[in-house]
């Protein structure tokens, strides 16, 4: 059944895909997969109260998440439109794979608070008191959250990353905007290697069982608050370093914003220790610093 749902879904966007010509205009593409997105996040919002109180006090949470990763496929996007002539093959797959990724791991997302109140891969929901503990009541859910939030993070993400880092030349006000597409990437790396793990253990019984690939360097219980505010402030110094970039790019700005190199560089060094620095501060002192 859920493989079933799933091909569907993925044969209907498919259909919308070629009906908008999407490769046309990369991020009006995004840009209408997001407002879907937001759509169903605010109707999400509204009707939880409805539902379980776990279930309301994780909605206005996980609704700004949702805000946070749709502005950030749009921005992909309008990297895409950049790219695509000199590689239509890599900006063809990025701008159907991330929209359709952001659909899918945010719907599983809603999918899991609802009917499973928790999942491994959030375990700071324990931590914030949202949920008492993990109970895995529906494991094709279990099975399907997992394999959209490895796809979303540790595929999709780091691979629209490379692609922009192998199409977009590293020079003018193009630099920042790579710079945020990589900060976003590796903390969502991050957040795998130190608070959810790889692979966490769904399920207790069967072949699936044995999946497991646990955080390489797992932060304690009360520490996970700690880097969760971390990667959303990770995820939002790079949305500014793309927007910045793009909007410099996209403007008659005169010839020094264009041509100081100096002055890029110098940015994305400052938002490079301010990625590092909080980590560090976390693994090694126990206090996130910044």
């Amino acid at each position: 059944v859920a493989y079933s749902t799933i091909s569907t879904l993925l044969y209907l966007y498919s259909l919308g895909f070629e009906y908008f010509n999407a490769m046309a205009n990369c991020g009006a593409w995004a840009f209408r997969c997001a407002v879907i997105n937001l759509l169903v996040s605010v109707i999400w919002v509204i009707v939880s109260p409805l539902f379980d109180p776990h279930p309301q006090k994780i909605a206005l949470t996980q609704h700004r998440f949702d805000l946070m990763l749709s502005l950030f496929v749009i921005l992909i996007g309008c990297l895409m439109d950049k790219i695509k002539e000199r590689a239509f093959h890599s900006a063809t797959y990025v701008t159907f794979f991330i929209p359709f990724q952001l659909l899918w791991y945010l719907t599983e997302i809603k999918l899991v608070i609802f009917f499973n109140f928790g999942s491994p891969y959030h375990p700071s929901w324990v931590a914030k008191g949202f949920v008492k503990g993990y109970h895995s009541y529906h494991q094709v859910i279990d099975v399907t959250n997992g394999l959209s939030t490895v796809l979303m993070t540790a595929v999709a993400t780091f691979s629209g990353a490379i692609i922009v880092l192998q199409n977009i030349e590293l020079k003018g006000w193009d630099i920042l905007s790579i710079n945020g597409v990589m900060l976003v990437s590796f903390s969502a790396i991050y957040m795998m290697a130190a608070v959810s793990g790889f692979f966490p253990k769904m399920v207790s019984t069967g072949y699936l069982s044995y999946l497991e690939i646990k955080p390489v360097i797992p932060l304690p219980q009360h520490h996970l608050v700690d880097a969760i505010n971390i990667h959303v402030r990770d995820n939002i110094l790079g949305i500014m370093c793309i927007m910045t970039g793009l909007g410099f790019n996209n403007r008659k700005a005169s010839d020094n914003l264009k041509t100081n190199a100096s002055t890029i560089w110098t940015i994305v060094t400052i938002t490079w220790v301010l990625f590092m620095l909080p980590k560090l501060s976390l693994h090694l002192a126990g206090y996130p610093f910044i």
